[in-house]
């Protein structure tokens, strides 16, 4: 059911091409991981937020297309909004890694 809403929103997002900045309160989750099912609540959190991160850079790609060469106040815009959507995926990137960790230790741990 989770996995069904989580697509079913960014389907939505995506087919909205009029979203601004959808990025409040889509930072990498910090979650504890002791039971299965926080790990898979994990996963759709992440999930969830590289979906949104795609849709967003879909709208930039979008948006860059349609704005002339002169725009420069418009392509300044996008590129600030292209760095966060840059900077949301290291984060990511960085929260993945530090739980990629995190569980070879408890793999290790448990041998």
């Amino acid at each position: 059911e989770e996995k069904q809403c989580t697509t079913q929103s960014c389907s939505s997002r995506k087919a909205n091409a009029n979203v601004s900045q959808c990025d409040v309160g889509t930072q990498a989750p910090q979650v504890a991981r002791q039971s299965s099912g926080l790990v898979t609540s994990s996963l759709s959190a992440y999930k969830a937020i590289l979906c949104d991160i795609s849709s967003q850079i879909s709208v930039l790609e979008s948006e860059l297309s349609k704005i002339g060469p002169r725009d420069k106040a418009l392509q300044g815009y996008l590129l600030v909004r292209l760095s966060s959507q840059a900077s949301r995926c290291h984060q990511l990137h960085s929260s993945l890694a530090t739980n990629r960790a995190g569980y070879s230790k408890d793999i290790t741990d448990m041998k």
